[in-house]
């Protein structure tokens, strides 16, 4: 049975479908076989392979339809980690990935507006655990710009989430790189492109996926 994973938050704009395909990215590249479930209704991740350059499969799966499908590749034993892209917002299709999971990744952008986003879904994450408890969920800071406020950033995030004993806020904090931008127009990943070899962006993300198995494997 494959580990469902949903990255989810509130904020448009956190970096959560990026998230999503480096993270499959680097999951594929070190033998994981690894599903991306897509249910923004912008379908970014659907649409991100341009070029047949991805080492992993790509699903839409529209919100009526998402439940059904989610129990459906809970008993598939060809895939081994599957990661749920949702959308912005406290939509439904959020809900219902929260309550299907094994866990949750919560990427927190630099910012005030970003905080207060992540308040709102604070609630939406207690109703996930309250009725699906073993839920593991990982928050981090995303797009950091090495400035006086990230360190605030941090606190906020300890601070945010002192109160669930089964949330991690993960140290690894990844930077506000070109790379990261560049490998989505190329319709690819930094673990698919060449000219992302001993960068600091691949770096950051294999520590990223490191921490994250690490949290995975602690359930």
């Amino acid at each position: 049975m494959p580990t469902i994973v949903a990255i989810a938050n509130q904020k448009g704009g956190c970096g959560k479908t990026t998230t999503t395909m480096h993270l499959a990215g680097g999951l594929s590249s070190i033998g994981y076989k690894v599903k991306v479930v897509d249910t923004d209704p912008q379908a970014t991740a659907y649409m991100w392979d341009s070029k047949d350059s991805l080492t992993f499969e790509v699903q839409a799966v529209p919100e009526g339809a998402l439940k059904k499908e989610l129990t459906k590749i809970a008993t598939e034993n060809h895939t081994d980690i599957v990661l749920v892209d949702c959308p912005p917002g406290l939509s439904g299709a959020t809900r219902i990935a929260l309550m299907a999971s094994n866990a949750a990744i919560v990427p927190i952008r630099v910012g005030k507006g970003d905080y207060e986003a992540t308040l709102p879904f604070l609630d939406l994450m207690k109703q996930a655990l309250d009725a699906n408890p073993q839920l593991k969920v990982m928050a981090f800071i995303n797009a950091r710009a090495n400035s006086a406020i990230d360190k605030q950033a941090r606190d906020f995030a300890v601070k945010t989430f002192a109160e669930f004993a089964n949330v991690t806020v993960l140290k690894t904090e990844v930077p506000n790189l070109a790379l990261v931008q560049k490998t989505h127009f190329l319709g690819t990943t930094m673990f698919d492109f060449k000219g992302a070899r001993n960068t600091k962006a691949l770096h950051t993300y294999n520590h990223l996926i490191k921490e994250i198995l690490e949290c995975l494997s602690n359930q």
